[in-house]
C-alpha cells in the first residue's frame, strides 16, 4: 500500500503504519496478541505472527484482524512470503508453510535442522533462509520442507537474502 508496516512491544498498541512523509499511525485489534512478524502476503493482506499462530488484516482496517490458530508457533518469529506463494514461519526448532487461502493447512516441518529459530527470508535462487540462534547456524529450507544446515560463529539473529541467491545475516 505505500507504507511500512511494523509490529508494536506496547501494552495497548499492536501495529503502526509509517507513511511516507513519517506519518506513524498505531492500531490495537482484540485478534491480534503481542504481534512479532510482519510480511505482505501474496493476497494484499498483511500477515503477523503472534504465540499460538497467525493474524491477517487488510492495510485498508488493520483493527479487523483475523487470527488462525497454530499451537506448535509458541516462540514467534519473522514471517515471510515464499517463492511458492506461501507464507513461511519458523518457530524453535519447526519451520511452517502457511497456505494463505488456508491457514489452517498449515505444514509443519520438524527435520529441518533447526533448534532456535530467529528470522526467516526467502531468496531468490528459490529457497528460504531462517538464523537459527539456538545452533550457530543458517538453514536453508527448500519449499519442501528439507533443510540444509550452513554452521556459523556466534548467534545468528536476522538474515536476508540477496538479489543474486546470496544472504547475508547479523549474529549476537
Amino acid at each position: 500500500d505505500g507504507n511500512m508496516w511494523v509490529t508494536l512491544e506496547s501494552v495497548t498498541k499492536d501495529v503502526a503504519k509509517i507513511t511516507p512523509d513519517g506519518t506513524v499511525t498505531e492500531y490495537e485489534s482484540a485478534n491480534m496478541s503481542n504481534p512479532i512478524g510482519i510480511t505482505a502476503g501474496p493476497d494484499g493482506n498483511l500477515w503477523v505472527t503472534q504465540a499460538g499462530g497467525v493474524a491477517r488484516f487488510a492495510p485498508a482496517d488493520p483493527t479487523t484482524a483475523t487470527p488462525f490458530a497454530i499451537a506448535a508457533i509458541a516462540d514467534p518469529r519473522a514471517i515471510t512470503t515464499g517463492p511458492d506463494g506461501n507464507l513461511w514461519t519458523a518457530s524453535a526448532d519447526k519451520a511452517f508453510k502457511i497456505p494463505p487461502a488456508n491457514p489452517g493447512g498449515f505444514t509443519p516441518y520438524p527435520a529441518t535442522g533447526l533448534s532456535g529459530a530467529r528470522w526467516i527470508t526467502a531468496s531468490s535462487d528459490g529457497y528460504l533462509w531462517v538464523a537459527d540462534f539456538g545452533v550457530p547456524q543458517a538453514v536453508r529450507i527448500a519449499t519442501d520442507g528439507t533443510g540444509t544446515v550452513f554452521p556459523a560463529l556466534g548467534g545468528l539473529q536476522g538474515i536476508a537474502g540477496g538479489a543474486a541467491g546470496q544472504v547475508a545475516y547479523s549474529q549476537q
